[in-house]
């Protein structure tokens, strides 16, 4: 079983596989939270020569105890009836993005009510959303560099692979919560980065249609 990030965890005993699947345009993945950070790295490595843009979706006026604890098969992996701040700080590249998660990696990628991820000048994109989970799209059409990226990490194709979202229930729901280091928050790393250029972009309302 793959290390759960920090925000994250399983009422009763669940097994997730890392590993990749692909359906449509979109390339959905269970990463260990070990290596969450390596991906989006390499992306960015990926994608040398051209802007890259951070965004961060950071849950907005929730206690900072408040735990969520549905994720429906519907959901794609955002907590329903939430309020989301959008955020990005456009202009980055691998070094600037690698040195960003120095300093603010482990808490955006334990946050289980927080998502993070980058977008590339030709629309490529991936980001880490809830529970380990990980999602990418294509927008030169083409998922194969980012397949690769995955599979020489150690993150190999699945054609049945099972998510959080596929296996949570009214039975066995995911636990997703906030998390801190020594009393800093998500909130705290967005006010830093907001000194680096980082702008809210939008705000918007999730609910169970999503």
């Amino acid at each position: 079983m793959l290390d759960l990030i920090k925000g994250a965890k399983f009422e009763k005993w669940m097994e997730l596989e890392q590993g990749y699947s692909i359906a449509g345009d979109w390339l959905t993945a269970n990463v260990d939270a070990r290596r969450i950070r390596t991906v989006l790295e390499k992306f960015a490595e990926m994608k040398e020569g051209q802007n890259i843009t951070l965004w961060i979706e950071e849950a907005a006026g929730l206690d900072d105890e408040n735990e969520v604890k549905k994720v429906t098969r519907d959901s794609m992996g955002i907590v329903e009836n939430i309020t989301y701040e959008v955020w990005y700080l456009d202009g980055l590249n691998a070094a600037l993005i690698s040195q960003i998660l120095d300093f603010s990696g482990e808490l955006l990628i334990n946050d289980g009510l927080a998502y993070v991820g980058l977008l590339s000048d030709d629309g490529d994109e991936i980001g880490k959303y809830q529970c380990n989970i990980m999602r990418a799209h294509s927008g030169t059409g083409s998922l194969m560099p980012i397949r690769k990226m995955l599979e020489e990490n150690r993150i190999p194709y699945r054609e049945n692979l099972a998510t959080a979202w596929d296996l949570s229930s009214d039975d066995c729901p995911v636990i997703s919560s906030r998390f801190t280091i020594g009393g800093q928050t998500v909130a705290d790393t967005i006010r830093i980065l907001e000194g680096m250029g980082l702008y809210k972009a939008e705000v918007r309302q999730t609910n169970d249609a999503e």
